[in-house]
């Protein structure tokens, strides 16, 4: 129907509209005192712009919106937060660990540390979703939220994050952001195909005494550098005795950049006489990283890699 002919359709039935009332109801105000022309064009208007928003949603659907409603999230482990924010939604979380600094997040309540959460304070925030990995702490986090009838998902279980490519694409599900989470995922895993094989021997500590051994991060990092665990032997993460540090002469070894307090630095670590007379000790080949850098997966993986290779 053109809109001339629907105009004068409709401007004959505002006209008709007092007399098919009778009795039971008075003409309007608007057509009283405006008329039945201005009051028909509104009508006519109103339908113009109904049909307008229902073909705006049609377009939507038809190119695969598919976006969920805004949702008040709360990230639990920094690892899970950077996906969050690569994939846009930065500004619907609210909460987040203390290690979860990007600028995106500056907005959200600090719900305390990823390895020692409490539920309780969590769910103060109202969340609509929770997320993290298995880097959150206590493992009794998850059980808890769900009893105070809170969304909690863990993306993630494995200590050593060889699911981390699924992790992303679960967090696009639980987001609506399927498309831009697969392309994400795909490109991590295509960066972190591990480099070829070199024979350097790498040792990952936490802190001067505990030792990055199999199934953790760190070991999953040292392989994609083409690297050996020295410490494979282990499981987690362990307490090393000093003399062992000798016997496994690592060529590269990494400390946490946040626990100097404990391991001394890297000029009096390298002064210990077991680490002097290792490889690295005396090629100088200790380095400090960020404990989210070196015994974590995340979407900058691929990049700490890349580093540990020049090591």
């Amino acid at each position: 129907m053109s809109p001339k002919f629907a105009f004068a359709a409709l401007l004959g039935l505002a006209a008709a509209l007092p007399v098919w009332a009778g009795n039971l109801e008075k003409p309007s105000r608007a057509v009283r005192e405006q008329g039945a022309p201005r009051a028909a064009t509104e009508i006519v208007q109103t339908v113009q712009r109904g049909s307008e928003h229902g073909a705006t949603q049609l377009s939507n659907r038809t190119a695969g919106v598919s976006r969920l409603p805004t949702q008040r999230i709360v990230v639990m482990t920094p690892d899970i937060a950077d996906i969050v924010v690569a994939l846009d939604a930065g500004k619907e979380v609210v909460g987040r660990d203390r290690s979860s600094k990007a600028p995106a997040l500056a907005q959200a309540q600090v719900v305390g540390f990823s390895r020692a959460l409490n539920a309780e304070t969590i769910a103060r925030l109202k969340p609509t979703l929770v997320l993290g990995s298995a880097e959150a702490q206590p493992p009794t986090v998850w059980a808890q939220l769900r009893q105070l009838q809170v969304r909690a998902e863990e993306v993630t279980r494995r200590e050593d994050g060889a699911d981390f490519a699924d992790a992303i694409r679960k967090v696009g599900q639980l987001l609506g952001r399927d498309a831009h989470a697969q392309q994400l995922a795909s490109r991590w895993q295509r960066e972190m195909t591990p480099r070829p094989a070199r024979g350097v021997r790498y040792l990952v500590s936490y802190d001067g005494q505990l030792v990055a051994g199999r199934d953790t991060a760190a070991d999953t990092l040292i392989r994609a550098a083409g690297g050996v665990n020295v410490a494979s032997q282990l499981s987690g993460f362990k307490p090393m005795a000093r003399d062992a540090w000798q016997s496994l002469r690592p060529d590269v070894i990494i400390l946490g950049s946040h626990t100097g307090a404990v391991h001394g630095g890297k000029e009096a670590f390298s002064k210990r006489p077991e680490i002097a007379s290792t490889p690295a000790g005396k090629q100088g080949r200790i380095y400090l990283l960020p404990a989210k850098d070196a015994m974590m997966v995340g979407l900058n993986s691929p990049a700490v890699v890349d580093q540990m290779v020049k090591m």
